[in-house]
């Protein structure tokens, strides 16, 4: 038989919070700011609970954060929606998760542990758990992955030390090399956020394939040593080189724009010509810009896993 509803007022001291419930953090100034406003008008929106025949108590599958206010606020009963019947364990959990990520009330690793013991526990699929929530399966299964930062990242995520965005990549590392992110993040060894992502993406690269640990533990033979120098003093003369064009583009980037429209008016296509040529030139430098970034990344992470030793130098 499916679940009826009534919508009833009930004491406080018959309401219990439910131990499943994913959400397991409150702000305590939230809470108070919440209260103060209860005792002005009351609560406005019923919770959602559901009777237990055998205590004749009532659970909460809605409203937790609204229940703890109130008892704040001094209130000794509160307007709920009853549910009557049969639960269904999984239905109710979903719903309870839906409620606060909807309103952002919980925190990451909450979500990440809800999402997980919907998907892995009650065997519901990651994207009804996704539908349900109003999330992505993306964003689900993204959570879910966070469940692998070890206990020092996760505390410095819930204390705010650590983004969102650098745990993500940082979860798919072994304890030891979250460790190494998380204290050169700490100590802001990292000019932005998308260095040290970028430095998380590389010690998962040195970790997890073939290529990044001889990169980083390989000594390399005679003919590979030959074959480096060769191809540095190739790259380095032509990177040598942008000073050249650098002083081109701050040519153009500086002359009066009256002055540049006569001068090049003569020119085929005229000063649209020139701009899409530097713009062309802006886009790949931008690739470069990345692939260098992700070429220092690759070195610096091949240097913490091997310390006291750097990959060919000069010299050698």
């Amino acid at each position: 038989m499916g679940a009826t509803y009534t919508q009833k007022t009930i004491a406080i001291t018959r309401i219990d919070a439910d131990p499943n419930q994913p959400r397991k953090e409150f702000d305590q100034a939230l809470l108070e700011e919440l209260a103060a406003s209860l005792r002005a008008v009351g609560l406005l929106q019923p919770i959602r609970v559901r009777y237990n025949q055998a205590t004749r108590r009532y659970t909460i599958i809605a409203g937790e954060r609204r229940w703890r206010a109130a008892q704040l606020a001094g209130l000794t009963e509160l307007p709920a929606v009853v549910e009557h019947g049969e639960a269904d364990a999984s239905t109710t959990f979903l719903k309870q998760i839906a409620e606060n990520t909807g309103r952002a009330d919980m925190t990451p690793l909450e979500e990440a542990e809800a999402f997980s013991k919907a998907v892995n526990e009650l065997g519901v699929p990651l994207d009804e758990v996704a539908r349900m929530c109003g999330k992505s399966a993306v964003y689900v299964e993204d959570r879910i992955n966070l469940l692998g930062l070890s206990e020092a990242s996760r505390d410095a995520l819930a204390k705010g030390l650590l983004p969102i965005g650098l745990a993500w990549y940082t979860c798919r590392l072994s304890p030891a090399a979250q460790q190494t992110v998380l204290v050169k993040w700490v100590r802001g060894e990292f000019a932005t956020q998308r260095d040290a992502e970028r430095f998380a993406q590389s010690l998962r690269e040195v970790e997890s394939s073939e290529q990044g640990v001889m990169f980083a533990v390989s000594e390399p033979t005679e003919e590979e040593k030959q074959q480096i120098r060769r191809t540095r003093a190739r790259v380095t003369s032509k990177v040598d080189q942008l000073d050249k064009a650098g002083a081109i583009l701050d040519e153009l980037a500086n002359m009066d724009p009256t002055e540049l429209a006569r001068v090049l008016a003569g020119v085929n296509g005229g000063p649209a010509a020139y701009q899409k040529r530097v713009d062309a030139l802006r886009k790949t430098a931008a690739k470069a810009v990345s692939n260098l970034g992700r070429a220092a990344a690759l070195l610096a992470a091949a240097v913490e896993m091997t310390p006291g030793r750097l990959p060919l130098e000069d010299g050698e």
